[in-house]
């Protein structure tokens, strides 16, 4: 993918990313070590009550702003530990309720993030927690959140080529109403390449664990995704 550049800035100057340019071309660096290690600190001395996932990380996350208020942590780290950035405090938290096997719990935490992250789910976390469920002999369990995953990458990337190639409707007459569809349906072709082909490296990430514990089942659902995008390529006429 090519670099974007704004119109009217030097070619070495590049502008802001918007919100699906960064998801595209952006790349969020790791965390810090200091903020790793603050998140291991913060999490391995927490009293966890192993009832809820998201209490117990938003109790470390309070306790972090708690010592910057009380002058043991800056404001911008504790900052950092209460947004959860690059996971700096679920990471650890998950490995805490791995050695307690409470996979179920992950499980929930895990399943409810699927529907905020259609994209860029699979995360170095989200690794860490598959793959403690399968050494912990829950696969069937780690297997599910892979299915929901990919089932919410497929709906989120069929209505990016469906908005790609709708129609202008009969009804919509106005227009200027008709101008906003088509710069609508215009953007989203403009933006489908990027789309398609997030989702085959999302693909690819999830192909790892389903070749090795997926049913015949789960690896068709994958293989049919393939072919839909790539008859999405050919529809389109892209690359």
């Amino acid at each position: 993918m090519s670099d974007r550049k704004d119109a009217g800035k030097p070619d070495d100057e590049p502008g802001p990313l918007n919100q699906f340019e960064n998801m595209v071309f952006g790349r969020t660096p790791p965390p810090a070590p200091h903020l790793v290690r603050l998140g291991k600190q913060f999490t391995g001395r927490a009293k966890l009550k192993f009832k809820d996932f998201r209490v117990d990380k938003e109790d470390i996350q309070s306790a972090a702003v708690e010592a910057a208020k009380n002058g043991e942590i800056s404001s911008e780290d504790a900052g950092m530990l209460f947004l959860d950035k690059g996971d700096v405090v679920s990471r650890p938290l998950v490995e805490r309720y791995l050695e307690r096997r409470e996979f179920e719990l992950i499980a929930r935490f895990l399943k409810h993030r699927i529907m905020y992250h259609p994209t860029g789910w699979l995360t170095e976390r989200n690794r860490v927690a598959l793959d403690g469920m399968i050494e912990g002999g829950e696969t069937a369990m780690a297997l599910g959140l892979l299915r929901e995953f990919l089932k919410k990458l497929y709906q989120h990337t069929q209505e990016k080529w469906r908005t790609s190639g709708r129609k202008t409707p009969k009804s919509l007459t106005d227009p200027e109403a008709i101008k906003t569809f088509d710069r609508m349906r215009e953007q989203a072709l403009h933006e489908l390449p990027a789309h398609l082909e997030i989702a085959e490296l999302e693909m690819a990430e999830i192909e790892v664990y389903l070749a090795q514990h997926g049913s015949r089942e789960d690896n068709r659902a994958l293989e049919k995704f393939r072919d839909e995008v790539a008859k999405v390529r050919k529809r389109f006429n892209l690359p």
